[in-house]
């Protein structure tokens, strides 16, 4: 009925302050949504007005602002219209980023300046597309998981076909190694594999040279070294086995294995009664393995869920919940710079993590997975999840250092560095070098017990992380001259204010007294120049004096 009740905040960029707001929401608890546009941030207040939290900061990246317009609170998330950046950002209730869509166009989905928003009961998000003078409409939903009725006629088709290569079989006895057996079988199952729906075929040659390079004979079938040439041409699966002769009878040992799961998925012996039937008894094995697949390939995997993306240095963590099925053969890991297109396949593993390394840090990565059995099928991708590498660590700051008076060593130290486990000092002699590594430390100072006496050295100090260590080339070298320390040794003896015994006495000296040496390396007359308790300077007959060795 128009009765003032209340205001929050004023003009400015601090908490609370407001730099052009836009528009504003209310939800079911009453707290109030400002979308403070020239500030580029959401601030969300109380009923009463007090500044709960706010979250946003200008920029192009997901959860950052370009002059906003709109917001919209419904399906109990945060629906913003990021005008500038053109796109729809949305956000939990907590302010943490969730998901977006859209990018700069005229096309279906794209925008030019988006502004107002409304998301309906059914979960219809309608949105004002500005300049390209329409609106637009989008549902918000949760993708289900492919429904897929199974039954004994039903077969799964796989939706690439699984890398395959047929390694030599081995030929056991005489006879078989005379007619060489083995390479007749090998290259009959590998023609015949290239008929089939199941199988891409990766050829001799390239098998040939992938285990020359990895110093394997042709003959070496064991199953270790089927495995490391699988990993090598990221093959899903393998085909090997022997043929041996016993009368007239041929026996072909056939064995399939999977390469992630390094375990057998099907082997049998097929029995051939002449030669003349060898070619067509490896048709008939190839049959059979693809009926095998056919038979047992029938439950689809689950997209792989809880994908992260956690950045290390140089590098991203990417994991995932395992699956549970157990024909699960591995995971295949998609990655792009973009998050809506162009991801590509870079790398498979049969573990629930992987780590992508030597990457630029000043790039953002976005990634996704899928699951694949034993027999080929793979899921659609995951949801993606994006991570920025962090750049290597930046070298430590030496605050400065001090020359302990008790003993002869030098103490040092150095500025914290961020996100880093450990520093690693380095020692030399001379300030070009050559430097070595003396310590490792967690600490952010370090006390060198190991000095030379009367000569200067140089350190340095480097920062490290997961194997990654900043440049020993740019660090910057610390120089320190040590001073030896004198102790008298004789009952008692004349300090004077000069190298002469004519010259006049400061004081006496007492044995155990201690005195620092000022690296005069040669005696003159004999006499040594030292500096006493209270910074007076002095001189000392060389003979009654010894040097302090820790």
């Amino acid at each position: 009925d128009g009765v003032f009740i209340a205001k929050v905040g004023s003009s400015g960029k601090n908490k609370g302050e407001f730099n052009n707001p836009l528009s504003i929401a209310v939800d079911q608890l009453e707290h109030i949504y400002v979308l403070d546009s020239g500030n580029n941030r959401v601030q969300i207040f109380d009923e009463n007005g007090v500044l709960i939290k706010f979250f946003g900061q200008k920029g192009n990246k997901r959860g950052q602002f370009k002059n906003p317009e709109g917001i919209y609170i419904g399906d109990g998330k945060i629906y913003i219209t990021d005008t500038g950046n053109n796109l729809i950002q949305v956000f939990e209730k907590s302010g943490a980023y969730f998901a977006s869509f859209g990018n700069k166009g005229k096309g279906r989905g794209q925008f030019r300046r988006p502004r107002g928003l409304l998301v309906s009961k059914d979960s219809q998000i309608y949105i004002t597309d500005a300049d390209n003078k329409r609106i637009q409409v989008f549902r918000y939903g949760k993708k289900t998981k492919p429904v897929v009725k199974v039954s004994p006629k039903v077969i799964i088709p796989p939706k690439k076909k699984q890398v395959v290569s047929v390694f030599h079989f081995e030929n056991v006895g005489n006879a078989a190694q005379e007619s060489d057996y083995g390479e007749v079988v090998s290259h009959n199952i590998l023609v015949a594999l290239r008929k089939n729906k199941y199988f891409d075929t990766i050829e001799k040659t390239t098998l040939k040279k992938a285990m020359q390079e990895l110093k394997l004979d042709r003959q070496s079938v064991f199953l270790d070294s089927v495995y490391l040439v699988g990993t090598k041409l990221k093959l899903g699966a393998a085909i090997t086995g022997s043929v041996s002769k016993l009368k007239d009878t041929i026996n072909l040992n056939v064995r399939v294995v999977s390469i992630l799961k390094q375990k057998d998925i099907i082997s049998f012996t097929e029995k051939v009664n002449s030669e003349t039937e060898l070619t067509a008894s490896c048709e008939k094995i190839v049959d059979k393995i693809v009926k095998y697949y056919d038979s047992h390939n029938k439950k689809a995997l689950s997209i792989p869920g809880s994908l992260k993306a956690d950045a290390e240095i140089q590098a991203i963590k990417v994991s995932w919940k395992a699956n549970k099925e157990q024909d699960i053969g591995g995971y295949s890991i998609y990655r792009s710079e973009n998050p809506d297109r162009n991801y590509k396949l870079i790398d498979y593993t049969a573990e629930n993590e992987w780590i992508d390394k030597n990457l630029n840090p000043k790039k953002t990565y976005y990634y996704k997975v899928s699951a694949v059995n034993i027999y080929g099928f793979e899921t659609e991708k995951s949801i993606f999840k994006s991570a920025e590498p962090l750049p290597t660590p930046e070298l430590p700051l030496i605050q400065g250092f001090k020359i302990t008076s008790e003993v002869t060593t030098a103490s040092f130290e150095w500025e914290k560095v961020k996100g880093v486990v450990g520093y690693k000092i380095y020692k030399a002699e001379k300030k070009e070098g050559p430097y070595k590594k003396i310590s490792e430390t967690k600490k952010t100072s370090f006390t060198d017990k190991k000095t030379v006496a009367f000569k200067d050295l140089f350190y340095k100090v480097t920062a490290y992380n997961n194997n990654i260590e900043s440049k020993i080339k740019k660090s910057t070298p610390i120089k320190i001259n040590l001073k030896k320390q004198l102790l008298i040794s004789a009952a008692s003896e004349n300090i004077r204010k000069g190298p002469s015994p004519k010259t006049s006495v400061i004081k006496k000296a007492y044995k155990g007294e201690k005195f620092i040496y000022l690296g005069v390396k040669k005696y003159k007359n004999k006499y040594l120049k030292i500096q006493l308790s209270d910074n007076e300077f002095g001189w000392v007959w060389y003979k009654s004096v010894r040097i302090i060795e820790k």
